[in-house]
């Protein structure tokens, strides 16, 4: 037998081509495990888009109005400062700052969180779609499990005071008949016993709840925030920046799964922002005039003195008022030339009267 030769490369090149039958065929080995992978990323896709949480965003606008100087002199100093120092970057570390946005908290309790008991996975997603027919009505509970809430419960909450070790921690309030309540610890132990409306205090835990709208047995999730924790956090979904170049217009932007919650969060921190602004005027205006008044004396009794130093060198030099002297030239200027005027007439009726040599002319 003769061997057959094969051409150096001929192997690597038949390697190398691409058999599409081969592929096809483990394809449709494997079709049922591709279909499988498939299908479980499709579905896991659509649970993640309708069981996900949604983040809104409310976006607000301020205009920054620059303070020209009011004293000569300062116009080229007040350049000088604003070019190595825009006025927006210190009006957006105002607006960002601890004081406009622990106000901001204060106002809108931001440090207690009120969360209603939701069903696991679907909970969140059921309560989200629920559309009330009225104002103030609720969905109904699935398979009587009225623990959790299922759209419309709502918990509002005037005070809350509770001891250091409970604080960061989840209290747990449970509705009751006719807008009772009563409030447990993380370890399901009762606090106290409350009524909407009024104060309910048990040792160094006091609530005080202002509506209540649940079921009999529904359960909602309460937790005192550190103030430090929960303004870091408001802090870093702040966003501020500056429209335009020396626009003088800052944006602010704000980010919360609530949408109710982040345009009040943004109102209260514009709000307290532009009182504060309004304010540091107000006291600047106030020192101003302060430091007039101090010094208002002292300028009337150096008028006077330099009046009375004037006047007593007039007098021993034997000089008059040069303004008095002219304002009285001028005014007998004035007058001459009135008299002037009235001679004139008087002049041009006569002489169609009589000749110039009749004595009534003369005079």
């Amino acid at each position: 037998m003769s061997a057959v030769s094969t051409p150096p490369g001929s192997r690597q090149d038949s390697n190398d081509e691409i058999d599409l039958a081969a592929l096809l065929g483990t394809l449709l080995d494997h079709r049922w495990l591709i279909g499988t992978v498939t299908a479980a990323g499709f579905v896991l896709s659509l649970m993640y888009v309708l069981l996900a949480s949604p983040v809104y965003q409310a976006n607000a606008m301020v205009q920054v109005e620059s303070n020209s100087p009011t004293l000569p002199g300062l116009t080229a100093v007040s350049q000088a400062l604003t070019d190595s120092a825009p006025q927006a970057v210190t009006e957006i570390a105002l607006m960002t700052s601890r004081t406009v946005v622990g106000k901001a908290v204060d106002d809108l309790k931001l440090d207690v969180q009120v969360e209603p008991k939701r069903f696991p996975l679907i909970g969140s997603m059921l309560a989200r779609r629920f559309q009330p027919a009225a104002p103030g009505d609720l969905a109904a509970p699935w398979l009587g499990m009225n623990s959790y809430g299922w759209g419309g419960e709502t918990l509002a909450l005037s005070q809350l005071s509770v001891p250091e070790e409970l604080v960061a921690k989840p209290l747990v309030l449970v509705a009751a008949e006719s807008g009772a309540y009563a409030l447990y610890d993380d370890e399901d132990r009762l606090l106290l016993n409350g009524k909407v409306g009024e104060k309910a205090s048990a040792g160094a835990v006091s609530l005080r709840v202002e509506q209540m709208n649940a079921h009999p047995g529904m359960r909602f999730e309460i937790t005192q925030l550190p103030r430090l924790a929960i303004l870091t956090a408001l802090q870093n979904n702040l966003t501020a920046s500056e429209k335009a170049k020396d626009s003088g217009i800052i944006q602010l932007s704000y980010e919360n799964g609530d949408p109710d919650l982040a345009v009040a969060t943004l109102d209260a921190i514009t709000r307290q922002y532009t009182r504060q602004n309004v304010e540091r005027n107000s006291a600047e205006a106030a020192s101003s005039l302060e430091f007039v008044q101090k010094q208002l004396p002292n300028v009337r009794a150096d008028l006077e003195k330099a009046e009375h130093a004037l006047a007593e060198y007039q007098s021993q030099a034997h000089t008059v008022d040069v303004t008095l002297e002219a304002k009285s030239l001028l005014d007998q200027v004035v007058a001459l030339d009135n008299n002037v005027s009235q001679l004139k007439l008087q002049q041009a009726e006569v002489s169609r009267r009589f000749t110039p040599q009749h004595p009534a002319y003369r005079a």
